[in-house]
């Protein structure tokens, strides 16, 4: 995912939702302070026993506004992680897909290597199986092809030595 585009999207997305995190921490705590105003001025007619349902209502603002700016503080300590999480070359879900400019580093393509590269396939299809996913890929045998050709690149003890 070397495109330019993928990093303008992620601009775009990290704009919005710092846009909407301070939006929605803005209406929670106008909410609040205006349902917690009328509360406070609605309350001596609740003395009465005739006004007891208006103090009642700016208590529920107060609550509804509290969980609107919850949420839009969330949204913000999110969206900043998720700034800095893609600065330091992580990937949200987790996979392995490299940031642009970031190479590969070069196959082993010694025995050993070979073996270890077919085991990990092996466990990752596994693990797939038992989470009930489907298999990341169809088939492991260009791996093992390629184990079978480092296996027979050795000639001698020599050779085993170096792989």
């Amino acid at each position: 995912m070397d495109a330019p585009q993928t990093t303008t999207g992620r601009v775009i997305g990290h704009v919005i939702s710092a846009a909407q995190a301070g939006g929605e921490i803005y209406a929670g705590v106008v909410g609040a302070v205006s349902g917690g105003a009328e509360a406070v001025v609605t309350s001596p007619a609740c003395g009465t026993g005739v006004g007891c349902a208006v103090p009642a209502a700016g208590v529920g603002t107060v609550v509804v506004s509290a969980v609107v700016a919850t949420h839009g503080t969330l949204v913000g300590v999110n969206t900043v992680r998720n700034i800095f999480r893609k600065s330091s070359n992580e990937t949200s879900s987790g996979s392995d897909q490299t940031q642009s400019g970031e190479k590969h580093p070069p196959k082993d393509r010694s025995l050993e290597g070979s073996r270890v590269r077919r085991e990990n396939l092996q466990k990752s299809q596994e693990v797939h199986r038992r989470m009930g996913k489907p298999d990341k890929i169809r088939s492991i045998r260009k791996t093992e092809q390629e184990e079978r050709t480092a296996l027979r690149r050795i000639k001698s003890l020599k050779d085993a030595e170096n792989h």
